[in-house]
C-alpha cells in the first residue's frame, strides 16, 4: 500500500508541476546564442549562380593547382555593379564576362570583386575567372613521401567543410547558395581524379603526360562539398545488370 501512495503522490508532484509550466511558472527560454558572442548572418546572394564550371589542373609534386572557373547565373538586385567571391591566398590572374571581355578586378588578397558593368535584375551573367593557387593553407590537401615516408604515395584531396572551398578556387563559400557542378580534372597519366556525381569521360589532355576527368552532377549543392580527390587509385569497374 505505501508503494501505491509513494507512486500516486509521485504522479501528482509531476501533473503539479505541468500545471506550473502551463502557467507560466516554468524558466524563460534561453537564447542559443550567448550574449557574449557578436551575431553573424550569412553573406547576401546578389547573383543566383545556377552553374560552375570548374576547369582545373592539379600538379599533385608542385602542391599546385591552375584553372577557369566559370560561373552562369542571374541578377537578383534592382541593380548591381560588382560580383563578390571568397578567394583567400588565391592568386587571381584574369576575368572575363560572357562577351569575351577583360573585367576589372579588385583583390585583396581574401576577398575578389570582379566589375560586371551596370546590371540590373533578371539580368543573365557568365564570368570566368583565371586563378593560380600555390600550396593553399587549407581546402586542399597535398600529401607526399616525406623522410619518414619514403614509400607513401603522392595524392591530393579536398576538405571543403567549413568555409575552406575559398582558399584554392573563387567561389561564394557559404552553404547559403547551391549550383550544379562541372568539375574538369585535367592530372598526370597515373592518377585518378575523383569528383561529384557521374563521370562522363576521361580524354587526352593537350599537354602530353596528362588526362583529364570529366565529372558532372546536375543537383545543385554548396561549395563546400565539392570534391576532388587525386591520386593513383585503382579502377574497379561494375556493369549493371
Amino acid at each position: 500500500m505505501a508503494c501505491c501512495e509513494r507512486g500516486f503522490h509521485g504522479v501528482s508532484a509531476v501533473e503539479s508541476l505541468q500545471s506550473r509550466a502551463l502557467l507560466g511558472g516554468a524558466r524563460a527560454p534561453q537564447p542559443f546564442q550567448p550574449a557574449s558572442v557578436p551575431a553573424q548572418y550569412p553573406p547576401d546572394v546578389p547573383i543566383q549562380w545556377h552553374d560552375l564550371t570548374l576547369l582545373v589542373k592539379v600538379d599533385v609534386h608542385g602542391r599546385r593547382l591552375t584553372g577557369t572557373a566559370t560561373y552562369e547565373g542571374t541578377v537578383r538586385k534592382t541593380e548591381l555593379r560588382r560580383a563578390r567571391f571568397d578567394a583567400d591566398g588565391i592568386e587571381v590572374l584574369r576575368a572575363f564576362d560572357g562577351d569575351g571581355h577583360r573585367c576589372p578586378l579588385e583583390h585583396d588578397g581574401r576577398t575578389l570583386y570582379v566589375d560586371l558593368g551596370e546590371r540590373r535584375r533578371g539580368d543573365q551573367v557568365r564570368l570566368a575567372i583565371d586563378f593560380d593557387s600555390r600550396e593553399p593553407r587549407a581546402g586542399f590537401y597535398f600529401i607526399l613521401p616525406d623522410a619518414d615516408h619514403p614509400d607513401r604515395p603522392a595524392h591530393a584531396w579536398t576538405q571543403g567543410q567549413d568555409e575552406d572551398s575559398r582558399f584554392w578556387f573563387p567561389c561564394h563559400d557559404s552553404p547559403n547558395h547551391k549550383l550544379r557542378l562541372h568539375v574538369l580534372a585535367t592530372v598526370p597519366d597515373d592518377m585518378v581524379a575523383l569528383s561529384n556525381g557521374a563521370l562522363k569521360d576521361v580524354y587526352r589532355a593537350a599537354d602530353a603526360g596528362w588526362r583529364t576527368f570529366d565529372w558532372q552532377i546536375s543537383r545543385p549543392i554548396p561549395t563546400y562539398l565539392l570534391t576532388l580527390a587525386v591520386g593513383p587509385f585503382v579502377e574497379v569497374k561494375q556493369r549493371e545488370q
